[in-house]
């Protein structure tokens, strides 16, 4: 970590002026929250970046040198977000909020870039909720988009800004220049690997040379991650695997598969060496980098209560007590989600010195009634005085499930209605009061609650 450190420090990146990209252009940048999830709920898919929040930020990043972008520090941000008819001020939460969007949108169906893995679709094998990179996604703007989350890499590193990022091992050996091998396949398609093996050990079930196509009816082709069929060598399609060439079958098979994002993974490691140096990348594992990018997906109540501060009240508070006695009681998912209202991140800091800012906790009036407020910008939370344990973890996870959005005093977000046909579109972020209306969309007569700050 410190050798990592050591080269990233001494390398010189562009300066414009003296200032940097981040704080000289991007302050006028705004992004359509509504209108990307609109195109998402309608199934759209982003091929070209321009409605998803990973695209519209890729779009406005992608005019500058990738090298403007390097941040120096922790508490640099290379960007500073507008949320359009949000009336969000981007203090910090916005922009941080902004990188949990880009990580929902590349694990979903609205980017091409990532697909779920065979495991995942199939429901079989280990590390289901993995994604990994989408072979057929080889278009000249695949590759500045996989350039640009290079980039999103370079910086979670060099920020300890975490990417919300579910990937499989295979991709993190490759970009550490490491050479997978057959339980990576297997960590993302174990009906191949299981089918591979029964192909290999054919005799083992009684089946010989004379028997064998009998019982195995396979071409040399094979099928990679998104399910297209490509031919393992020249006319493949029309020539069948014999028992005695079962074994060069079952080698290409694991060839092809383990070499089939190479070019995309090339095109990230083209946008993450603008921001760190590629010497750095031989020297470490795949496991450090993945924790140097994502961070720990595990949420340490402990850790988070050690790096949190208390105003007008102390940790033996009976509603701080409850608070501590609910965060427990929530699993990853739940605590990751409080993280995200009441911060703009999913993950914890690795250790104490890493917390740019301290958790805090404001208790306000008792009111059973009231949602808690965040300020994402502070990572601050105000808890009202909660008469019950039950009362407040119905409160707590009603405002983590639905807050979607950031606004300040409700007027951006009846500005918008007209736009948008989702059921419910909820905000929060620098929090006053929450409060549920009822609003008639623009030229029809449909009803639309409205959850506003």
């Amino acid at each position: 970590y410190d050798v990592f450190f050591f080269f990233s420090s001494r390398r010189r990146h562009t300066r414009c002026s003296g200032v940097s990209w981040a704080r000289r252009c991007v302050q006028e940048t705004g992004i359509n929250r509504l209108l990307a999830q609109v195109k998402a709920t309608e199934g759209k898919v982003d091929n070209l970046g321009k409605f998803s929040i990973f695209g519209q930020i890729f779009r406005q990043a992608s005019k500058h040198s990738y090298s403007e972008m390097c941040p120096y520090g922790t508490d640099e941000r290379i960007f500073r977000i507008d949320f359009l008819n949000e009336a969000s001020i981007d203090a910090g939460g916005p922009y941080r909020e902004a990188f949990a969007n880009m990580c929902k949108d590349l694990q979903s169906k609205t980017l091409p870039l990532l697909i779920p893995t065979p495991n995942q679709r199939n429901n079989t094998g280990l590390f289901r909720e993995k994604w990994t990179i989408n072979p057929k996604a080889t278009l000249d703007i695949h590759q500045k988009m996989y350039e640009f989350f290079g980039v999103l890499m370079g910086v979670a590193i060099r920020t300890k800004h975490y990417l919300t990022l579910n990937l499989p091992s295979i991709f993190w050996k490759m970009i550490c220049n490491k050479l997978p091998d057959l339980s990576d396949l297997d960590a993302i398609d174990r009906f191949t690997v299981q089918c591979l093996d029964d192909i290999l050990n054919i005799e083992k079930k009684n089946v010989d040379a004379d028997t064998f196509c009998d019982v195995i009816d396979q071409k040399f082709v094979t099928f990679l991650s998104d399910g297209t069929e490509i031919e393992l060598i020249p006319n493949g399609a029309q020539i069948q695997v014999t028992f005695e060439k079962r074994k060069q079958f079952v080698d290409l098979v694991i060839r092809k598969r383990l070499e089939e994002s190479q070019k995309q993974i090339s095109w990230i490691k083209n946008g993450l060496f603008e921001i760190i140096p590629e010497a750095v990348f031989g020297i470490i594992s795949q496991e450090s980098l993945e924790v140097m990018i994502c961070g720990s997906p595990q949420i340490d109540v402990d850790f988070l209560k050690k790096n949190t501060e208390y105003c007008g009240c102390d940790e033996n508070a009976p509603t701080i007590k409850m608070f501590w006695k609910m965060l427990k009681s929530f699993d990853d998912l739940e605590r990751s989600l409080y993280l995200k209202f009441a911060w703009g991140r999913t993950r914890l800091p690795l250790q104490d010195s890493d917390f740019t800012q301290k958790h805090r906790i404001i208790l306000i009036s008792s009111d059973d009634k009231q949602l808690p407020q965040s300020h994402t910008c502070f990572f601050q939370i105000d808890i009202p005085k909660y008469s019950t344990f039950d009362i407040m973890c119905q409160k707590f996870r009603l405002a983590i499930n639905n807050c979607e959005g950031i606004d300040t005093d409700g007027t951006r977000g009846i500005e918008a209605v007209s736009y948008t046909h989702l059921t419910l579109p909820t905000i929060y972020s620098v929090q006053i009061s929450v409060v549920a209306v009822s609003l008639k969309k623009k030229n029809t007569n449909k009803n639309i609650c409205y959850c506003y700050i």
